[in-house]
Order: structure tokens, then sequence, then C-alpha cells
């Protein structure tokens, strides 16, 4: 019995490490790693060059690498005074994503922007609101219930989901409710950390945002990064014990 066990908890390990395969990821910043903040950009790992280029105050946000989010070693710490970043919006109008670890640091700030593909023009907009990070779509309406963190040292994985016209808020890889509402505006600003017009400034933490692609019922919850994928060194001890069952097995 053991085996079987073993063997299957391998390959659900295994099938982890692939599942990301149905979305093509548009732009990634790791937020610390590989050099991912340079000459005042956030810059993109996943090599399609989509930088964040525009950035306020860019030296006084830190880079931190204790108690980093989960499959992480390095974030960005927003003081919430005058820093963050926008750009350009690349993103398209329909079945995309955005994603992001994020850590509180003061729950009594005011309302502001963590990470958009819209600023107040209707694109996806993860915000900080009325104590609770919540999912919308700018200037337009929530999506879904806001998830209240329990302390400024809890990581929290969100994301929102736009399919077939459908926007979708995931918590911690939960889905927390949709809606249906008006489409994207896809000629909209990027923001990250800060508020369109630099209206408001996020106090806390932010790691390992994407901006992601798929086609059309293509989608899986498990494309998220709520759960890191499992490293090679973590594969390798699994398959060193399955050798080690079997060695028991034929004795």
């Amino acid at each position: 019995m053991r085996p079987i066990i073993f063997s299957s908890l391998l390959a659900g390990l295994l099938v982890q490490g692939t599942a990301s395969a149905a979305i093509n990821v548009i732009a990634y910043y790791r937020m610390g790693e590989d050099g991912t903040l340079t000459n005042g950009s956030a810059v993109d790992s996943s090599g399609n060059g989509n930088d964040i280029l525009n950035a306020v105050n860019a030296t006084g946000i830190t880079v931190s690498t204790s108690d980093p989010a989960p499959g992480s070693t390095a974030y960005y710490t927003f003081d919430g005074s005058t820093q963050g970043f926008y750009s350009s919006n690349f993103a398209p109008d329909d079945n995309f994503g955005i994603e992001a670890w994020v850590k509180v640091g003061d729950l009594m700030q005011g309302n502001t922007t963590i990470f958009s593909t819209g600023g107040n023009d209707g694109g996806l907009q993860l915000s900080f609101d009325n104590g609770s990070l919540a999912g919308a779509l700018a200037s337009s309406s929530f999506v879904g219930d806001a998830y209240t963190p329990s302390s400024t040292d809890e990581w929290v994985h969100l994301a929102l989901v736009r399919a077939d016209g459908v926007t979708t808020y995931y918590v911690n890889g939960v889905a927390y409710g949709d809606s249906t509402s008006a489409g994207i505006n896809s000629a909209s600003t990027i923001h990250l950390g800060v508020s369109s017009g630099a209206s408001a400034y996020f106090n806390g933490s932010i790691d390992e945002a994407r901006i992601f692609t798929f086609d059309s019922g293509a989608f899986s919850t498990s494309d998220l990064l709520a759960v890191p994928e499992p490293s090679i060194a973590l594969l390798g001890l699994f398959g060193f014990g399955g050798m080690l069952f079997a060695r028991r097995r034929s004795a």
C-alpha cells in the first residue's frame, strides 16, 4: 500500500508542475530576483520585454528577503507614501488574468490599488478597500467577496481572471465570486503599488505578479501561482523515496 500512496503523491506533484502549460505568461514581475528592479523599472522576467517602465520614487522601494511569499526568495516592500509603477497597457480585453502575492503593511491604510490593468478605466484591479483585499473592474464594480487579512504577516495570493466575458476573483486559489459586468478597456494604464493619477499608494509587500492569457475554455485554477510548483530537489527526494520503497518490496 505504501508504494502506491507514494507514487500517487509524486504523480500529483508532477501534474502540478506542468499545469501552467495552458496559459501564456505575457508579463512576470519577480519583484526582487534576477535584477528585477533595474533602472527604476519593474523588469519583466517572462522574456517578452513588458517592463513597467514608469516609476514613482522607485529608489525608495525596498527589496526584502525576510519571510518571502511561497516559492519566492525576494519581494518589493512599498512604504505607502510615494512609491509605485505605471505603464501603457498590453493586456487584452478577454481570456486573460492577473495575479500577485500580497502582504498588507497597514491594515488601517486608505483605499488604494495594488495591481491593475486599468487604472480608473475598466481594467482588472486588485486593491485594498475598506480594510480588505478586493477584486474589481476598475471604476465599475467589485467582483465577488473581499478578503480581510488576519495580520500584517500574512501573505495572500490574489487573482482576477476574465474568461469568455466572466470575471472571477480568487483568493489563495479559491473563487470568491464572479461578475459579468461590462467589458474591459484594454487601452488603459497598468498600475503597480499606486492608484491611477498617483492619488493613493499601497503600504505593504507585493511579489510574483503576473499577467497571462489563455485560449477560450483552457484556464484552470491550477494555472495560478497560489501553490508554488515543486522544486527539483523535492521531486528528487520523492524519486529517491520511491527507490527505497521498491528495494524494500523486492527484499
